[in-house]
């Protein structure tokens, strides 16, 4: 078994423990599946791209994961906005237009 099968093995391990939590394990596996920038090489930890964190922390709620979607997208002012709001609304995550007015400095 290869790292690359490793890291599908786990990724389908918590999709099926995440299963009867519904949309959660879709998120998650959404951003296992395009997680590729690697922390060094032959490491199997992945570093999720920005979009699919925001949509992340936005199925995980909260006011810390909120304040950090703020961050990160008033950070990142480059950031695809609309690659974030398709997969925020095919996941369909609530909340994203308030927290992208107050990045903007709208709120």
């Amino acid at each position: 078994m290869t790292r690359s099968d490793d890291v599908i093995h786990a990724a389908e391990e918590v999709a099926t423990i995440l299963e009867a939590c519904g949309v959660g394990a879709v998120v998650i596996e959404g951003g296992l599946a395009t997680a590729d920038t690697v922390i060094r090489s032959g490491s199997r930890l992945r570093i999720v791209p920005l979009p699919h964190l925001v949509a992340l922390k936005l199925y995980a709620g909260g006011m810390k994961s909120r304040a950090d979607i703020v961050e990160l997208l008033s950070r990142n002012p480059d950031v695809d906005m609309a690659e974030i709001r398709e997969l925020c609304d095919r996941w369909r995550l609530r909340g994203l237009d308030g927290l992208i007015a107050e990045a903007a400095g709208g709120e």
